[in-house]
């Protein structure tokens, strides 16, 4: 699977993240002892994208939609691009950036119960 972003500005960059499970020993057992398990579970990943801006950008007045495209690749041949999400996307002052954070995870801690620090 392919994976592309359209619409970005310029000093925008997307870096697509992956995280790659184990293979072999699994809840204290050997891949041998699980069985051929692919028959049975389809094989599954999850692709997260951190947009990065550039140091110099400027803040935006009105968010871009970006959109996330996926394209499958299958026995080495591209298929059809389809939309996976959009994302509005706005480039805010640093200082902007640093409250809405910190709001953000008051909020997520109040939520679960954790407490404001």
């Amino acid at each position: 699977m392919a994976i592309s972003s359209y619409g970005l500005p310029e000093v925008v960059e997307a870096l697509p993240l992956t995280q790659v499970e184990p293979t072999g020993i699994t809840r204290g057992r050997t891949a041998d002892e699980e069985g051929p398990k692919e028959r049975f579970l389809p094989r599954s990943s999850t692709l997260r994208i951190v947009l990065m801006a550039e140091e110099s950008a400027r803040p935006t007045a009105n968010p871009r939609v970006v959109r996330i495209m996926a394209r499958p690749i299958v026995g080495g041949k591209e298929a059809n691009p389809f939309l996976v999400r959009t994302i509005p996307l706005m480039i805010l002052r640093r200082s902007e950036t640093e409250q809405f954070v910190r709001a953000e995870n008051r909020s997520i801690r109040e939520r679960d119960g954790l407490g404001v620090k």
